[in-house]
């Protein structure tokens, strides 16, 4: 019947949307039940299912809310007092809650043992955070009546706490809620006061609320399902914030050694009882106001030297010093990388053309001097070519100099007679 009933879906959709989803509310006892032999199958007695119907008339199961596959028992029909296992199997997401008549149970593919005295319709419960479903199969003992199965009713909200009932403001209240519903809820709703609220979505969690204004609030958590709402309410106070100086919880260096020329990252955290809070960071070379409460810069300072950072509230300051160690670096002088001339042996008066390439290691230029016979060439260039009348044999020497030091080159040059 059922496979006839969705065939007939896919043909209507077909022919009218193509591809569509169909949402079916399934109401009543049992959707579907078939005898297979001493078993008997019973699935999804009440819930909400979501279906797809393609172009191909092929039907699948949205997995997201619990679905019972299958609930057997072993025997239909039995003399009072004879056990009778019940066999289940339960898909979807995770669960929250599986109940057989009212008992938790552990596996969602499982099975449970029962001693039954009378006609009884038993109920497989199965709730996860995106819903509920049940299904029900009755064992029956001659000569007795069968117990009615529990009406719906109401959500039932079991927890509905908030962390403290009296708090300063800014700080946050956390709320923890815990409901259940025999049928699925239609909306679970969390007032924080008469015009905002929250919609949940779990059955069950936590959720934080920032007071902006003090004073004593009734905050309402509201659960309604197709039989009925209910609400709970917890009374929270909020005083007025005791002002209190900044905490500066992190002030750092990384690293707090350096040398000269290297960079180090200084970082800070600073809290507050209010965030209208001054951050400052200051030091050598360095003036940042209004900075946040949070964050981190990188600086280079060039001797061992200290930072400060000042935290400011309406309750007062807090200021808090950092230092850096810097060792000085060891002093370089520059380097002749090449030194050349075109000729080494030439006649008096001819020209010959020195060059050279001079590296410094710090930031000052060096000063280069080429000097020999009858020539003393001064010069800051560092990559240079000078044209030189050579008339007499003799040793041209070049020579870089800086604060750190000197560093020399010789060339001979031979005159023929």
């Amino acid at each position: 019947m059922l496979k006839v009933f969705l065939n007939k879906i896919a043909k209507l959709n077909r022919a009218k949307f193509g591809s569509i989803f169909v949402l079916a509310l399934l109401l009543g006892s049992t959707l579907l039940y078939q005898n297979c032999g001493s078993d008997n199958l019973a699935k999804i007695a009440s819930g909400i299912a979501v279906s797809r119907v393609t172009s191909t008339g092929n039907l699948s199961v949205s997995t997201s809310a619990p679905q019972i596959q299958f609930l057997r028992v072993s025997a239909d029909s039995v003399v009072s007092g004879t056990p009778v296992t019940f066999t289940w199997l339960v898909t979807g997401d995770p669960l929250t809650s599986l109940k057989l008549n009212g008992v938790d149970v552990l596996n969602a593919n499982g099975t449970s043992t029962l001693i039954v005295t009378e006609t009884k319709t038993y109920t497989l419960e199965a709730t996860n955070s995106v819903g509920f479903v049940s299904a029900n199969v009755t064992v029956g003992v001659p000569g007795t009546s069968p117990t009615p199965s529990p009406s719906p009713t109401a959500p039932l909200i079991t927890k509905f706490t908030a962390d403290s009932g009296t708090i300063n403001l800014e700080d946050v209240i956390t709320f923890t809620w815990d409901v259940s519903s025999y049928t699925p809820l239609t909306s679970l709703l969390l007032f924080f006061d008469a015009d905002a609220n929250y919609s949940l979505s779990a059955l069950s969690g936590t959720v934080g609320y920032k007071p902006t204004t003090t004073g004593t609030f009734n905050f309402r958590l509201v659960a309604s399902n197709a039989t009925g709402v209910t609400t709970k309410e917890v009374t929270v106070t909020v005083l007025p914030s005791t002002p209190s100086l900044p905490v500066i919880t992190l002030f750092t260096a990384t690293p707090s050694a350096i040398n000269s020329g290297d960079t180090t990252k200084l970082s800070w955290d600073v809290s507050s009882y209010t965030t209208t809070t001054a951050v400052a960071l200051t030091g050598p070379q360095l003036n940042l106001l209004g900075v946040g409460m949070k964050g981190s810069t990188d600086v280079r300072p060039q001797v061992t030297s200290t930072y400060t950072l000042v935290a400011e509230n309406a309750a007062g300051k807090t200021v808090k010093d950092l230092n850096i160690t810097v060792t000085p670096s060891t002093p370089v002088p520059p380097e002749i990388t090449s030194f050349t001339v075109t000729s080494s042996t030439v006649k008096s008066m001819d020209l010959v053309t020195f060059s050279w390439s001079v590296t410094s290691h710090n930031s000052t230029a060096p000063s280069i001097t080429l000097s020999g016979p009858e020539l003393n060439f001064v010069t800051p260039i560092t990559s240079y070519s000078l044209k030189v009348r050579v008339f007499v044999t003799g040793t041209y020497i070049l020579t870089a100099q800086t604060a750190a030091g000197t560093s020399t080159k010789e060339l001979t040059i031979t005159v023929l007679p």
